[in-house]
């Protein structure tokens, strides 16, 4: 089973979440909100995949990151591939260059491949321009309303139902409808595995509930997260379990994610 079914994607670009006002001529200093006095050094993610009536592969992805004036500067990717006895290595750079009111990422490996994204003033990103395509709509509150993604052959196009709260309740997609649920103890920080995806591709978590996420819940897939927290509250880990269902609702898959983050003090 390889990482990249057409769900995989579908979920982790439904994870692509931000805004999408006009961008402002007014000089922005970082594309990512003022955020805790704590940043991630070194990310690790662990992805297993145990898909029914096929082997099991597993997929550790080593992220490094390093910052100037509080931006990320650079994320190194290292992977390593894990199936059937064999592990296969490889490795990549992600290097961000900053103007105004957008930033470029640089995809060294091998190729060298190049997205453009676009910020407003709020420091929320409103397009992003390449090969991983997206527009993001926002509304006066700057909570997402609508978005759309592509990336190959694949597209998406999104819309978000916010509660009472200042979290996203639903998202209904080209495809399908998700409900989200959320620790109502627990604020959104780094971490929330609902990000996850956007931070590792642009830098930037990009999804601003109010809560961290609990569970999402479509017709095919079930996602469970749960979180532990070092002795400065940060999340120290994050485990998420999804579950793929056949039309029949019998299960397909379990993909689990185990993130394990470092971080230091600026």
């Amino acid at each position: 089973m390889n990482a990249s079914t057409p769900f995989n994607y579908i979920i982790s670009l439904s994870l692509l979440i931000v805004l999408a006002t006009s961008c402002s001529k007014t000089k922005v200093t970082s594309p990512v909100p003022s955020g805790p006095k704590y940043r991630i050094t070194h990310l690790i993610d662990i992805v297993k995949y145990l898909p029914v009536g096929y082997d099991s592969e597993t997929v550790v992805y080593n992220y490094q990151f390093t910052y100037t004036n509080n931006r990320i500067t650079t994320m190194g990717v290292n992977q390593a591939v894990i199936y059937m006895g064999d592990t296969t290595f490889s490795s990549y750079m992600k290097t961000f260059v900053f103007y105004d009111s957008s930033y470029a990422i640089h995809y060294s490996s091998g190729l060298t491949t190049s997205d453009s994204v676009i910020f407003n003033s709020a420091h929320l990103i409103t397009s992003v321009q390449g090969f991983n395509g997206a527009f993001f709509l926002y509304n006066k509150n700057l909570q997402l309303t609508d978005f759309s993604q592509s990336s190959g052959i694949f597209f998406s196009s999104s819309r978000c139902i916010w509660d009472s709260d200042g979290n996203i309740a639903t998202i209904l997609s080209t495809s399908d409808t998700s409900t989200l649920t959320y620790y109502t103890d627990k604020p959104n920080t780094l971490g929330d595995f609902f990000g996850m995806s956007n931070f590792t591709l642009y830098g930037n978590p990009i999804f601003h509930s109010k809560n961290l996420t609990k569970s999402v819940v479509n017709r095919f897939n079930t996602i469970n997260a749960t979180y532990a927290f070092d002795q400065n509250n940060n999340i120290s880990k994050t485990v998420s379990v999804q579950t793929s269902y056949d039309m029949d609702k019998t299960i397909n898959e379990v993909m689990s994610h185990s993130y394990y983050f470092t971080y230091e003090n600026y």
